[in-house]
């Protein structure tokens, strides 16, 4: 019978990828207590939190893609801008 390898916890990838970032870069001084949210706090002379996420790159040809997104969403804003400075809306920045 093959032994069942125990499948990795959130918590525990989380741990790992923090583990990788922290030999990348220089963190400030203090002690990683892990936890849940914010998932990794250092806590020294200064405490900060570290929040893990996952990012996803689509292709820049994809309908999903920031690359493709981005512009429409700037055309929406500047559209919307137009008609409320038309119907005599108080001038706005975004």
């Amino acid at each position: 019978m093959t032994p069942t390898i125990p499948r990795k916890t959130n918590r525990d990838i989380e741990r790992h990828y923090f583990e990788q970032f922290a030999k990348a870069y220089a963190l400030p001084d203090g002690a990683p207590e892990y936890a849940d949210k914010p998932d990794v706090m250092l806590k020294g002379a200064r405490t900060i939190g570290v929040e893990m996420t996952n990012f996803y790159l689509h292709s820049g040809g994809s309908a999903g893609s920031e690359q493709r997104q981005r512009p429409l969403r700037q055309a929406v804003v500047t559209d919307a801008h137009k008609l409320f400075l038309d119907a005599r809306g108080r001038k706005f920045e975004l």
